[in-house]
């Protein structure tokens, strides 16, 4: 059985992770967790807590569920003590890419991120991401036992680079479609205020999103040429033109250090 440590065990997404390792039977789950409110849900889940020393003393593999602010300082504390052969866990891309992680040939590094269900799946369930970011193919295999049964029912593994995941959290996903997606919020609190009523611009908002979201992407439906071109304007009212360059090497290594650091985002 895996020897699993599981840093971060009792946090918000750590509970739910935590349950399913556990109740996967394929697993010897070692819980580390520090704050009182995590320490006392797990227990009431009948998960006990042990050191982190204890934890890692030898384990096959270690997963940080940790906030990302956090993510260097623990990790920089906690893997120069696993033994040769570990494999550590990344449940987000960004350290990994900023190349501050530490530096052991001896272990192994994997990341892994779910996708999210999706509204246009039919079936229930998510994709994920993965990339071995240092280690051999059984280290590979390891990560990927371990992230099918972290993120519950996976209904596909997507093997990328870590390069190619911060290209999609937090580049795209967060960075151009999460702004994008506040903008509309703010849009959709503007209309309300000039008093349309709220339940009819969200059932309206909602249901255009959807269709637009549609028809880009060639699921469905097609667009009116005023439509086309309202987008287009409104590309030059609402975003800047050279916002793609948000999706560069050089932009996303920052936005990288600017969630794992807090260092801030100067443009050039």
């Amino acid at each position: 059985m895996t020897k699993l440590a599981f840093f971060g065990a009792g946090g918000k997404t750590g509970r739910i992770i935590s349950k399913r390792l556990s109740n996967s039977g394929l697993f010897d789950l070692r819980c580390v967790e520090i704050a009182e409110e995590g320490i006392k849900a797990l227990e009431e889940m009948d998960l006990s807590v042990i050191s982190a020393e204890e934890a890692v003393a030898d384990a096959d593999a270690v997963v940080f569920a940790v906030p990302d602010a956090d993510v260097l300082n623990i990790t920089h504390e906690i893997v120069p003590k696993v033994p040769a052969g570990t494999l550590i866990v990344m449940l987000d891309p960004c350290a990994a890419h900023s190349g501050r992680l530490p530096k052991r040939d001896d272990i192994a590094y994997f990341v892994s991120h779910p996708c999210h269900h999706s509204f246009l799946q039919k079936e229930s369930g998510q994709y994920i991401v993965t990339a071995l970011h240092q280690g051999e193919e059984k280290d590979y295999e390891l990560g990927v036992k371990i992230a099918k049964t972290m993120y519950g029912k996976v209904l596909g593994v997507h093997r990328l680079t870590v390069d190619q995941i911060v290209l999609l959290e937090p580049a795209i996903s967060e960075t151009v479609a999460g702004a994008c997606l506040a903008i509309i919020r703010e849009g959709f609190d503007e209309v309300v205020r000039q008093g349309v009523p709220e339940k009819a611009a969200f059932d309206f908002l909602m249901g255009h999103i959807t269709a637009t979201i549609g028809v880009l992407f060639g699921y469905r439906g097609f667009f009116s040429d005023g439509a086309y071109k309202t987008m287009d304007l409104g590309k030059k009212l609402v975003i800047r033109e050279d916002w793609k360059k948000t999706l560069t090497p050089e932009s996303v290594l920052k936005q990288v250090m600017t969630i794992i650091t807090g260092e801030e985002y100067k443009e050039e």
